[in-house]
């Protein structure tokens, strides 16, 4: 479903999907892991091939922070939370 981050901004992140998308996935939220990083996002757009998803927090060992210090890096896997 999420393949490869393509863009990152202050407050946003395009991820180029991985085929087609089946579910409805506008709101519902994400998370970026990277090696010692997990930010919360929020898909906000979806196009054919791009899905933009806002940067709403981070996870900072067991609390949630609201904002984002530090981006996720083009390489950080990309989940939905169910």
């Amino acid at each position: 479903m999420f393949g490869k981050i393509v863009y990152i901004s202050d407050s946003l992140a395009h991820v180029k999907t991985s085929g087609p998308i089946s579910t409805n996935l506008m709101n519902m939220h994400v998370i970026f892991e990277d090696e010692d990083k997990k930010i919360l996002g929020e898909i906000i757009d979806i196009n054919e091939d791009i899905i933009k998803i806002n940067f709403l927090g981070e996870f900072s060992g067991k609390k949630y922070l609201g904002g984002v210090i530090r981006k996720p890096t083009f390489k950080a896997n990309i989940r939905l939370i169910t």
